[in-house]
């Protein structure tokens, strides 16, 4: 496990805006057949879809495709480059690393893929685990392209041993890694794609 160090906060905005602005709409790291294969995870472990939040979502796909699988579910997703979220529906413009309060205790689900772009894992996983309802679950895809060397695009790195290690910690033992499910997509860059499924330890032991 790895994490990149930024001489500034602003700093750490500044790259991940510029370079989320600058990326190649044709180049983007989540596919369609995942998030159908998420709600299908979702539903069949009985959790009610009725709001969900896709963090780091760049272009938007994954929100759009959530709502499409699980029509009757409001998703929003985040994204910290401001121009970015003024273009893309349905979308706020924030650090997925701070605190909404609206947003506490309300999330059936909470799906990223961009969990390697935080600053501050220890921080952003409460962060998500707060915004979770008592049965809600966290979606965390994860592939070897989330581990190597840190960069200042992607601050942190980490294998899945080290999340399944980690979660707990970071969350004073309140949430755990429930399982790990292979995707049904992965790019050919990849080795490994999985869900890594994050859920309450009181209602899921």
């Amino acid at each position: 496990m790895d994490l990149h160090k930024y001489d500034s906060y602003e700093q750490y905005v500044t790259i991940q805006s510029t370079g989320n602005q600058k990326a190649n709409i044709s180049r983007v790291w989540v596919n369609e057949r995942n998030i159908e294969f998420a709600v299908t995870v979702l539903s069949g472990m009985n959790i009610p879809l009725r709001f969900g939040i896709c963090h780091g979502t760049r272009y938007g796909n994954e929100q759009k495709w959530f709502r499409k699988y699980a029509p009757s579910c409001q998703v929003i997703g985040t994204e910290i480059s401001r121009s970015l979220a003024e273009e893309i529906p349905d979308t706020v413009c924030m650090d997925f690393q701070d605190t909404r309060a609206e947003w506490v205790g309300r999330a059936d689900f909470i799906y990223s893929n961009a969990f390697d772009h935080t600053c501050d894992p220890a921080r952003t996983m409460k962060v998500w685990t707060q915004q979770l309802n008592a049965r809600g679950v966290i979606i965390l895809e994860h592939t070897t392209g989330h581990e190597g060397e840190p960069t200042a695009l992607d601050p942190f790195r980490a294998t899945v041993p080290e999340m399944i290690a980690s979660v707990p910690v970071w969350t004073d033992e309140m949430f755990h890694v429930l399982n790990t499910v292979n995707t049904p997509f992965r790019y050919k860059s990849h080795t490994t794609s999985v869900f890594l499924l994050i859920g309450s330890r009181y209602t899921y032991p």
